[in-house]
């Protein structure tokens, strides 16, 4: 069975580990929708368990290795330091992104009519949300630094993802590269 990971095609039986849109368009989105101490630590869990598995299952490049160190960092950081307010911010902004990121997966797996239709409404509306958040993160009661690397990091994120959407979808099957080559 051919599954993606974070964008890397894998090949692997479906009993070996579980399939990444699974994570990404199940499991975090019912994690922020049932929102409780417990989901909050299950999300804490689960998204550093979700880099770190990729670390163990494919051969990263060395930008990619570089983001889940980055994402990691951000995420001890967020998650061990910063006040509520900020990991309520930094939860939906996660979900946001990985959604989009889970609608990209399930459109590369095979690229048909309404797959690529997900991919552009779920990828676009993922930003647009990753962006209103970024935006809210600037407004808590917080140091400047966390605020200005949060605004650099999603700025950039958000156009590159949006970028890559509509090459792909524009060009087809035929402009399809590694994710991360583009």
């Amino acid at each position: 069975m051919l599954f993606l990971l974070n964008g890397a095609a894998l090949f692997a039986e479906a009993r070996r580990a579980p399939v990444p849109q699974v994570t990404q368009l199940l499991t975090l989105p019912l994690l922020w929708w049932y929102r409780s101490p417990q989901s909050e630590w299950a999300f804490t869990f689960c998204f550093a368990m979700y880099m770190l598995l990729d670390f163990a299952l494919v051969k990263l490049d060395a930008l990619i290795t570089a983001h889940h160190l980055f994402c990691l960092l951000g995420h001890v950081i967020v998650c061990g330091f910063m006040p509520p307010p900020a990991f309520a911010v930094y939860f939906n902004g996660v979900v946001a992104l990985e959604l989009g990121s889970g609608c990209m997966n399930v459109f590369l797996l095979r690229p048909t009519s309404w797959r690529v239709a997900l991919y552009a409404i779920g990828m676009t509306a993922s930003n647009a949300a990753a962006a209103a958040l970024a935006l809210e993160w600037v407004r808590l009661e917080i140091p400047i630094a966390p605020k200005v690397l949060n605004i650099a990091i999603t700025v950039v994120m958000v156009v590159l993802r949006q970028k890559s959407c509509v090459k792909w979808i524009r060009g087809g099957p035929a402009s399809f590269t590694h994710p991360h080559e583009d």
